[in-house]
């Protein structure tokens, strides 16, 4: 299955995420954590990477086991296709012969409370690959422009300096590759 998806993410700290949370849960929005765990792909030239793409298998304490792959589009959004394990012809098409080439680079263990709010998914995120936990929330939104919008009320509202965060596949392969040194 293929769709487009716009999501603006931002960096927070662990104060910012138990407050955020605690907030949420004294307006009565439910803030029920789930477990993703993601399996980042790549192979040993890093040509996922260097094309600007993200390849992970997702398992989730819901029950969800996919394959997905993640290409940019011109507005920074993202065209992303999910497949089953063992049946991905999408994939395949859009890797070629590359497909066999790839292994398991990092994991990534994240923590996820998500929120639907009027129009929009509020997620807030913990993080955790190689020794390291990071925290962010993150605006899924109908457009990429309303996604920067929505994310930067937030920040104002939690009193958060809003600059846009890279992906967490980027900051767990930026931390592998620390750890190749």
């Amino acid at each position: 299955m293929e769709h487009i998806e716009y999501e603006e993410r931002v960096m927070i700290t662990k104060r910012d995420y138990k407050k955020i949370i605690d907030d949420l849960m004294l307006q009565g929005y439910k803030c029920e954590p789930f477990t993703i765990e993601n399996i980042y792909l790549d192979n040993k030239d890093f040509f996922i990477t260097k094309n600007d793409m993200m390849l992970r298998i997702r398992n989730t304490s819901t029950g969800i086991h996919e394959l997905t792959l993640k290409i940019r589009n011109d507005d920074g959004s993202h065209v992303e296709i999910n497949e089953t394990l063992d049946n991905h012809p999408l994939i395949d098409a859009s890797l070629g012969d590359k497909f066999k080439e790839f292994k398991e680079m990092i994991k990534l263990i994240t923590v996820r409370i998500e929120v639907p709010i009027d129009d929009h998914l509020f997620v807030i995120d913990q993080n955790t690959y190689g020794n390291k936990t990071d925290y962010n929330i993150e605006v899924e939104a109908n457009s990429q422009k309303n996604a920067v919008s929505i994310a930067k009320k937030y920040c104002e509202k939690y009193k958060i300096t809003y600059k846009r965060s890279p992906s967490k596949s980027k900051r767990a392969f930026t931390e592998f590759k620390k750890g190749c040194r």
